[in-house]
């Protein structure tokens, strides 16, 4: 990732998802809130859906 920046620059880089989810991990912000920023309201939802059947029950 580091050598794609350098030669590439910064602004054709930052729209890539590595540096997008570790853009939000340096803000404190988990994997859902990376899902959340990268997929469709549609997707999110389905996504929240299978988080939710797959939790294991107390």
């Amino acid at each position: 990732m580091r050598l794609a920046m350098e030669r590439d620059g910064f602004e054709a880089s930052k729209n890539s998802l590595p540096l997008r989810r570790h853009a939000l991990e340096r803000r404190d912000l988990g994997y859902d809130a990376f899902l959340q920023a990268i997929l469709s309201p549609e997707d999110w939802a389905y996504q929240q859906k299978l988080a939710q059947s797959s939790a294991p029950k107390p």
